[in-house]
């Protein structure tokens, strides 16, 4: 009898077993969701990593995931941007923090997949994930075989019905790679009925397989045309992956501010606030302006509270309670700064000294997760404080007042030296330290410090600007020029170095080379008034006289108290015979700057003229 009960039992649990393995082969086999599998792979990784180094299987499986979800029947357009993102995070991580922002994302995907999901199944995803955890790659024996059933179909649709399946089965071939085949049928779909909701979405898919294969301006182009036709998260998909090429070519900066200004738009929907957080990310990580990192996550903190990407972004600022020391400490800075200025310096020192001790208080009240941010907003406040002195400094040696700059100077070093000290990676406070040691006539060790500003960030165009500039001071004009060049490549539309360029090409006699881009320069920003200035200049040399004057008015305009733009239009009329609105520019010179000896030098002359 016992054996009897054991063999019953044996039996029993044998037919359990063997049960329970077929249905879980056949679920895992043909029932599983790999691409929400796959996720859960990837963070039940990043849960042990210990080194960004470790990343490359990360982001290689969510590559794998970023076509699967693509290519689902359904897809989630918004699942897949974060996607992407997390791969882009994965592919240049440089902070252990990073890690935990890509768990961000992905948990957030998971999350929301799971709700809408039967428990039964979810279930199952656990005990896989105990038994194989490992990432599941799409079979392309099985999927072949599905093609070749779904192209037999083909002649049994027409109309939408026929648009939908080519969709699918271009979904079916992007899964496993084959562009070429997908594209075609994604382009045979959308001619078959452009304005019905199935063309369009052929249409996005054809954009999409444009910038997996790499074509961005096409793919672009696609988008763009498809902002003003596709509906809810088809539209916003189309608006963010816009964004996401011109970051793929190198435009970050006009990328950003389309993520920023898509938020603009509706600050309410999760798309939206994604986008500014992947706008205010970039701009910490990759741009490396703290700055506008900061006002990006505040801006997503003010204007979409209490959502989950503002409850995330709250850990990148820092706590409230330290917010008052660093907001008196900035203040205690600017008066410090307003007292040199009037040649108070022992009063001058108090405030310094009584910012320095706020600044230490608030970082000694922050969390470690918190500090980078506030040493590099307190680190900003210094750097902020220095160029004023530079400025205040290089206004004095104009005029001749040696001692003064020097004082100015001196001090400006003091505050680039306490930014970095605070924050080591000012690439700005050390550009600024050097444009100072320059004007101290220190050329080596400016050289020195433009350089590190840039190796810091060789993404910021006032580092490179700065950079060119002193190489053109120490007489090392081609390798200005080099330097400009070359940053042009990643910051095409960059007004700023256009203008450094264009002033460089004019001390070589490439004037045409000059205007070329003090035009680009203007183009890019319409109210630059330096680079009014310069094309005036330029066309007063070439006897252009009236488009000088055009140009130079506009300068002035544009800033009244630019003083080299008034002096040049000052010039500019004497030499043509118009006395009176000469004398009125160097007047206005003359209260704006007194000790600028060039513009007293034609008042007199003009006073000499009317004499006669």
């Amino acid at each position: 009898m016992m054996r009897r009960v054991f063999q019953r039992s044996v039996l029993t649990l044998i037919v359990v077993v063997v049960t329970m393995g077929t249905f879980l082969f056949i679920y895992n086999t043909y029932m599983l969701d790999h691409s929400l599998f796959n996720l859960k792979v990837s963070l039940k990784h990043l849960a042990t990593v210990e080194n960004p180094r470790e990343m490359e299987e990360i982001r290689q499986i969510l590559d794998v995931v970023l076509v699967q979800e693509i290519a689902r029947d359904s897809s989630d357009f918004l699942a897949a941007a974060k996607l992407e993102f997390s791969g882009q995070i994965a592919g240049r991580m440089k902070q252990y923090q990073q890690i935990q922002d890509i768990r961000f994302l992905l948990g957030d995907i998971v999350e929301q997949r799971e709700e809408r999901r039967n428990p039964f199944f979810a279930l199952l995803d656990s005990i896989l994930m105990k038994l194989f955890p490992h990432v599941r790659q799409d079979q392309p024996q099985k999927i072949r075989a599905m093609i070749s059933e779904m192209e037999k179909k083909i002649p049994l649709y027409d109309g939408i019905k026929l648009q939908a399946h080519l969709i699918r089965l271009a979904q079916m071939n992007m899964r496993l790679r084959e562009w070429p085949v997908a594209l075609e049928l994604l382009q045979r779909a959308a001619s078959a009925g452009p304005e019905s909701k199935e063309g369009r979405i052929a249409k996005l898919y054809v954009g999409i397989v444009y910038k997996f294969t790499g074509e961005y301006e096409r793919a672009r182009k696609v988008f763009s045309e498809l902002r003003s036709v596709l509906e809810k998260d088809l539209k916003k998909y189309a608006i963010y992956q816009e964004a996401q090429i011109l970051y793929a070519e190198g435009r970050k900066g006009q990328a950003l501010q389309k993520l920023e200004e898509f938020f603009d738009d509706s600050p309410g929907e999760e798309f939206h606030q994604f986008s500014q957080f992947r706008a205010a990310y970039e701009y910490l990580y990759t741009i490396h302006d703290h700055q506008k990192a900061y006002q990006s996550f505040q801006k997503l903190h003010e204007y979409a509270p209490q959502s989950k990407y503002d409850e995330y972004a709250v850990t990148y600022l820092y706590p409230r309670n330290a917010e008052p020391y660093v907001e008196e400490g900035a203040i205690l800075l600017d008066e410090g700064y307003n007292l040199v200025r009037l040649a108070h310096e022992k009063e001058a020192r108090e405030r310094y000294q009584g910012a320095l001790n706020l600044f230490h208080q608030a970082v000694k009240i922050c969390p470690p997760e918190t500090n980078d941010t506030v040493v590099s907003i307190i680190a900003r406040n210094y750097r902020e404080t220095g160029f004023k002195l530079v400025e205040q400094g290089y206004l004095s040696q104009q005029a001749n007042q040696k001692a003064e700059a020097t004082l100015f100077f001196s001090d400006a070093i003091e505050k680039f030296d306490l930014a970095t000290q605070f924050f080591d990676r000012e690439a700005l406070a050390y550009s600024g330290k050097g444009l100072t040691l320059l004007f101290l006539g220190k050329p080596q060790e400016a050289l020195d410090a433009a350089r590190e500003a840039v190796r810091l960030n060789p993404e910021n165009e006032e580092t490179l600007a700065h950079l060119g500039y002193v190489y053109y001071r120490v007489g090392m004009l081609d390798e200005a020029i080099d330097v400009y060049r070359k940053s042009m490549l990643v910051l095409r539309d960059s007004p700023l170095l256009h203008y450094n360029l264009g002033t460089m090409l004019v001390k070589k006699g490439n004037l045409v080379g000059a205007i070329e881009n003090f035009k680009q320069a203007i183009d890019a920003d319409p109210k630059y008034s330096y680079a009014y200035n310069n094309l005036g200049y330029i066309l007063w040399v070439k006897g252009a006289y009236q488009e000088a004057q055009t140009n130079l008015e506009r300068a002035v305009s544009l800033s009244p108290d630019y003083v080299d733009a008034r002096y040049n239009l000052g010039v500019l009329f004497f030499t043509i015979g118009k006395y009176e609105q000469a004398q009125e520019q160097f007047q206005v010179i003359n209260r704006l700057h007194p000790g600028f000896k060039k513009s007293q030098q034609f008042l007199r002359a003009i006073e000499k003229r009317a004499a006669q």
